[in-house]
């Protein structure tokens, strides 16, 4: 086991994410795959053999959409989590996120780090501390 423990549950996390993702992703093509046949075999050319349909279809049905849908929120709902802990990778802050869009300085010391950076007044590339109102080095 690690010497972090935190940096081990999250990697369990992870896997358990990558492996809930697969399992019902793989539900959802196989039910897709019998509900097709089925629906093909139901479909005959002489008639209609309602016989031939997936018992419980529509339970079926709503099953393997609600959870493919539910999968999708849970990921939404992880990257966003993460974001939120870890703050915005470095390579988002060139694009414009200020502070108040992510919550975070990108120093993580918040009390020097926007003054460092010259990042107190939206503008990366007006430090204050060697640069006066017109840019100018002082």
């Amino acid at each position: 086991m690690s010497q972090n423990p935190m940096k081990t549950l999250s990697i369990a996390g992870a896997v358990a994410m990558v492996g809930l993702n697969v399992t019902v992703v793989a539900f959802f093509v196989l039910w897709l795959i019998a509900d097709s046949a089925a629906i093909r075999r139901m479909e005959s050319e002489s008639s209609m053999d309602p016989g031939q349909m997936l018992p419980n279809s529509e339970l079926m049905w709503l099953a393997a959409h609600g959870s493919l849908l539910m999968v999708v929120v849970l990921d939404v709902l992880a990257v966003a989590l993460l974001v939120m802990t870890n703050g915005v990778p470095p390579r988002l802050m060139k694009h414009g996120l200020s502070r108040s869009e992510t919550g975070r300085c990108p120093s993580h010391s918040c009390a020097t780090g926007r003054y460092q950076h010259g990042l107190l007044d939206g503008n990366p590339t007006r430090s204050r501390s060697n640069r006066d109102e017109t840019g100018e080095r002082s």
